[in-house]
């Protein structure tokens, strides 16, 4: 009968040194694959505009 063995924890340092280390993020001590899509950038951007618009109106940043 077999152990199951405990999942790798991986820090941040060690996410550093992943190939491609862009393509994922660290959740929990586990490295989770990005979902990076046109929808995903689209609103980054919606939302950047929106704090970039606030901050210009109240004179912040």
């Amino acid at each position: 009968m077999s152990v199951p063995s405990q999942p790798t924890t991986f820090t941040p340092e060690d996410l550093l040194h992943v190939p491609d280390g862009k393509m994922f993020e660290l959740v929990q001590g586990q490295l989770v694959k990005k979902n990076v899509g046109f929808e995903s950038s689209c609103i980054g951007l919606q939302l950047s505009f929106l704090l970039v618009r606030y901050c210009y109106s109240k004179g912040l940043g």
